[in-house]
């Protein structure tokens, strides 16, 4: 078992502190305009007269770990496609991790391996090996502490890096100081100890100071510098404080003469035992679905692009879908469908083929490339693409029974039912979006067999009757 030997200094009001290079083996510390020093050996109080000079970061690896969306990496099935995730290069993929990092994070490493240091716990990443040991940092003291305008709320602080190579963790109401190289070597052992000693050289000397009962909160005691929540029976009359402003360990004076303490002191010296977890670097790939086509299904007509958007290429090229938009020739559009990017498709189905309830000339003609494009797995963002098909076939089959408002738009859809009802290595959000093309061309058949039958598939959503999907539209779902 590996010891880590590490000291937490109390100084007062860590809240606004700020922790500074000085000489060598010491600390400065400046809070309220005050200023501390610290000898880290020792663990005593030094004359605060070294210069001060501006914190110096850590090294950033070569290769950066960077923040993505949900959205951005693709991962259809998350319900936030706001989240953020903390990514890194897997190869020449950028892959999500199995833990999101927060910002307030240290870094230091090369392309391979790099140590993260975070407010609550320390992480080696490493890509070598895949793998990553994370261990957690000790929690803050327990001293039933909360202080108007104080720490409440304010723990998980940046840590700041100090030369020459200490990591500082705000904690309240002290900080906890490691050597960096004491948290690189923690994490090759299975066990890490972490021995705090409790020094409180930092105290202020003693202060006297005025006090009442909350107005408000009869657990209050209401100070010049802050509010305490204490239950001393009595009406105070003062309360005695060794830190500045109140944050803990004060004595208060009761109307009797008597005092007591409003918190317990903490103990001088304790240890932590903590594991070393080891888990798997990147997150998991999302599961993948399929769907096997029903019987029964209506042939495609001859020149149907398959489930690849080099034959949805050439057949847009051999319907000459680029001379059918409704004012003039389209530009660009076998460059866009050639580099099969789904969002950058999805923002040119916008411009090109609808405005609000309107289905322009070219739409017929291009819905065959698009399943195609949006059928094959090595598109990106397939749902964009999808989302906007949905749109255009609910709008094509019309809200009222007994009609089709776009025939020819339906008859594009159903002669790409055997392309989307093969669907490959598709997300459960892609099958259920998908389920709704396949169902305004099934409401638009009058709900034949084959339509039954693929209400079965994994991930098809139902609708009962052509006015509920409809409703998809009017309530601006898609």
């Amino acid at each position: 078992m590996e010891t880590i030997a590490a000291l937490e200094l109390v100084v007062g009001f860590p809240k606004l502190a700020q922790v500074f290079p000085a000489a060598a083996g010491t600390l400065r510390i400046e809070s309220d305009g005050r200023a501390i020093g610290f000898s880290l050996e020792a663990g005593t109080r030094v004359e605060a007269r070294e210069a001060v000079t501006a914190p110096a970061l850590l090294h950033q690896s070569r290769a950066p770990l960077v923040a993505c969306s949900a959205s951005s990496l693709d991962l259809e099935d998350e319900v936030d496609q706001g989240r953020m995730f903390t990514t890194w290069l897997d190869g020449d993929r950028v892959r999500p991790l199995a833990l999101a990092l927060p910002r307030a994070r240290l870094e230091t490493g090369d392309d391979d391996r790099v140590l993260a240091i975070t407010p609550t716990a320390v992480h080696v990443l490493d890509r070598k090996n895949r793998c990553r040991r994370t261990v957690e940092v000790p929690a803050p003291l327990n001293l039933n502490d909360p202080v108007s305008g104080g720490v409440g709320g304010e723990l998980d602080r940046q840590p700041l890096y100090v030369e020459p190579g200490f990591v500082v963790f705000v904690r309240s109401p002290a900080l906890l100081v490691v050597a960096l190289h004491d948290l690189e070597r923690a994490l090759v052992f299975d066990h890490v100890s972490w021995a705090i000693e409790t020094h409180l050289v930092a105290r202020e000397p003693e202060l006297t100071a005025w006090a009442k009962r909350g107005s408000y909160n009869p657990l209050s005691i209401v100070t010049a510098t802050g509010t305490l929540w204490v239950s001393v029976g009595p009406e105070p009359v003062g309360v005695r404080d060794r830190l500045w402003p109140p944050c803990g360990w004060a004595t208060v004076e009761l109307a009797n003469g008597k005092t007591i303490a409003a918190h317990a002191v903490p103990p001088q010296h304790r240890v932590e035992h903590h594991e070393v977890e080891v888990r798997e670097l990147f997150l998991a790939d999302p599961p993948r679905f399929h769907w096997d086509p029903p019987a029964a299904l209506p042939a495609p007509p001859p020149g149907t692009p398959g489930p690849r958007h080099e034959e949805a290429l050439a057949y847009a090229r051999r319907v000459e879908l680029a001379r059918r938009g409704r004012r003039g020739p389209m530009r660009e559009v076998y460059e866009q469908l050639a580099r099969a990017d789904g969002e950058a498709i999805t923002r040119w189905i916008h411009v090109e083929l609808y405005e609000r309830e309107e289905l322009y000339e070219a739409t017929a003609y291009a819905v065959p490339a698009l399943v195609a494009i949006l059928a094959d797995p090595r598109t990106t963002h397939r749902l964009a693409i999808a989302t906007a098909l949905v749109r255009l076939a609910i709008v094509a089959l019309g809200e009222h029974d007994g009609g089709i408002a776009v025939p020819a738009v339906i008859d594009a859809f159903r002669a790409m039912l055997p392309v989307l009802l093969s669907l490959r290595d598709a997300s459960r959000a892609l099958l259920r979006t998908c389920s709704l093309l396949v169902s305004a061309v099934g409401f638009a058949d009058g709900e034949p067999a084959w339509f039954q039958a693929a209400r079965g598939l994994p991930e098809f959503r139902q609708y009962g009757a052509r006015y509920e999907l409809y409703g998809e539209i009017l309530e601006d779902n898609y």
